[in-house]
């Protein structure tokens, strides 16, 4: 039975050995640890766009309808709910802050007399200047005669400075 001889181990070798040793040692250390996995779904957003409050001059764009198209209208929004007209015979229904995309859902029934109508606003304000905002406006009307029509229209609009 022959012994290989064994050769001298450099300097060099042995820092090479001892790195080897430490990165396995900090591999093992990370594996067993009490965090828990990352996950983006659960982190809770919070908007810092400006709030969407004041009088606003709104212009609409006619997305679809069979409605006909929107008039230009001037609208108190009030921490981004549109309030609509007094007259108009609404109530909120729901409002829903969805703070990853900084836009307010507000949804109302209405009954004028004339009209029963369910009107859903989405509303984002600018993400730097407080005097404009933007969003959709969704709306199902039923006339007293029976006549019914949908719409769907963007909008935005501008606060006075």
């Amino acid at each position: 039975m022959s012994v290989s001889p064994t050769l001298p181990i450099t300097v060099k070798e042995k820092i090479h050995i001892m790195k080897s040793k430490m990165i396995l040692m900090l591999g093992l250390l990370t594996c067993n640890n009490d965090l828990k996995p990352y996950d983006s779904a659960s982190v809770d957003y919070v908007c810092m766009q400006p709030i969407v409050d004041g009088e606003y001059d709104i212009i609409f764009e006619t997305v679809e309808t069979t409605c006909g198209s929107m008039k230009d209208i001037r609208m108190n929004v009030v921490y981004g709910v549109p309030a609509p007209n007094k007259n108009a015979g609404c109530h909120l229904t729901s409002i829903q802050n969805k703070t990853k995309s900084c836009e307010v859902g507000a949804s109302f029934d209405c009954d004028d007399g004339l009209w029963e109508m369910k009107l859903d606003w989405n509303t984002k304000s600018h993400s730097s200047d407080d005097t404009l905002i933007n969003g959709t406006f969704n709306v199902k009307m039923e006339r007293f005669t029976g006549w019914t029509c949908e719409g769907k229209y963007y909008f935005h609009g501008l606060r006075d400075g």
